[in-house]
């Protein structure tokens, strides 16, 4: 994240460093789901003996989520639709 700072021009005036902060605790959120997931595994059993989905499966998904979002509104892009790789840039200044 330092990195980011460091390249970019970010105003902690209008939000977008609470958004960055916000968006690096989502990715690690959702990392921390996947480890869980890929340990555990995909389902659990409940206590009627039914298979149902791990609760760290949601868990992944909605801060997959956050985070793709805040990147968005930070207008930080990972790749063009095309798959090429582009360049991290911040399109607020």
């Amino acid at each position: 994240m330092q990195i980011i700072l460091r390249e970019y021009d970010f105003d902690a005036a209008d939000g977008s460093v609470a958004k960055l902060i916000l968006a690096a605790e989502a990715l690690d959120r959702s990392n921390e789901a996947r480890e869980l997931v890929s340990k555990e595994g995909l389902t659990v059993t409940d206590r009627f003996g039914q298979q149902k989905p791990h609760p760290a499966v949601s868990v992944q998904r909605d801060f997959s989520a956050l985070f793709a979002r805040l990147m968005r509104e930070l207008n930080l892009t990972e790749n063009p639709p095309d798959g090429r790789p582009a360049p991290l840039k911040y399109g607020g200044r």
